[in-house]
């Protein structure tokens, strides 16, 4: 197939790693070939990694964690140190860098790579169970994964294969965001409502205790929307202040939520807007009811209320 620019495949081979007599606790060992670094986009910090010339060979390249758990027992560098895979020695020539894609189907911090040859020589029974391929960005990737589908199902030995492409891998995680964004929308929504309310209730109460005020207004002049107009003010007011203050409380949770996990912290402008203007509506809606009660009392019997 033209289109296809590397492919690297991988199996995953049995046997538990050992490092001087120490289990390597979740440490995988995969099969691999010299592109794999390539198409999965690791770096490598110490040594090198493996290469077509390595082909049956006892070398090893180690990820970031079991390259750590290893240092706790070694009294020099990691490379030419040997680590036991079944009842076979490899011998490390290669650390790889902390990787925090979480995107790929291995664990690359707990993998341990070693050649494919020589895992499929240890044991004839492996199959190769994955291959990652890169093909040109100017053909049309659906036409293609038709190509490779095909020239798989052509072969006696397989009788099923699955083709995932990046576009339905990005196609799954908008699907789960759309979800996502509906679950946050009705929780949101429900808060809205409690919050409007809350806000309702205190205008009412206000209203209440402040008659007299609102008689001795009317007598001096007001208007009924003068009144109205006042509450709504208050209310929005109000509902803003919380606003604020979410606003200040949620980028402050965001902050250290990115700094614990080592995310990128970002700002959105629209966000913060889109917040002051929806608490100024949940305001100015919420409050409309109360500031109507306030317009609509009688003056003479605001007056005379204690």
């Amino acid at each position: 197939i033209s289109s296809i620019k590397e492919l690297a495949p991988n199996i995953q081979a049995q046997g538990q790693p050992t490092y001087k007599g120490k289990n390597i606790e979740r440490g995988s060992v995969i099969g691999v070939t010299q592109p794999f670094i390539d198409i999965n986009k690791l770096e490598i910090v110490e040594g090198r990694f493996l290469s077509d010339l390595d082909r049956l060979s006892y070398y090893a390249v180690v990820g970031h964690s079991v390259a750590e758990f290893m240092k706790k027992y070694a009294n020099k560098d990691l490379i030419g140190e040997k680590i036991k895979i079944g009842d076979r020695l490899f011998s490390v020539i290669g650390v790889l860098e902390n990787s925090t894609n979480e995107n790929l189907n291995f664990e690359p911090n707990h993998s341990i790579l070693t050649h494919l040859t020589t895992q499929i020589r240890l044991d004839k029974n492996l199959e190769i169970q994955n291959i990652k391929i890169r093909i040109d960005p100017n053909a049309d990737h659906q036409k293609e994964i038709k190509k490779i589908q095909e020239y798989f199902l052509n072969k006696k030995s397989i009788s099923d294969i699955e083709v995932r492409s990046p576009q339905e891998l990005i196609k799954q995680m908008d699907e789960q965001m759309e979800l996502y964004t509906m679950l946050l929308g009705a929780i949101g929504s429900i808060s809205l409502i409690v919050g409007g309310v809350g806000v309702m209730n205190v205008m009412l109460v206000s209203v209440t205790e402040r008659k007299k005020e609102i008689g001795v207004r009317r007598a001096l002049g007001a208007k009924r929307r003068n009144i109205k107009a006042q509450f709504l003010i208050e209310s929005t007011a109000l509902s803003m202040l919380g606003g604020a203050a979410g606003i200040i409380l949620g980028i402050a949770v965001a902050y250290f939520a990115a700094q614990y996990g080592k995310w990128e912290f970002v700002i959105s402008e629209f966000a913060i807007i889109l917040g002051f203007g929806v608490s100024s509506m949940v305001g100015m809606f919420f409050g409309y009811y109360p500031a109507s009660q306030a317009a609509k009392l009688d003056p003479i019997v605001a007056l005379r209320s204690d």
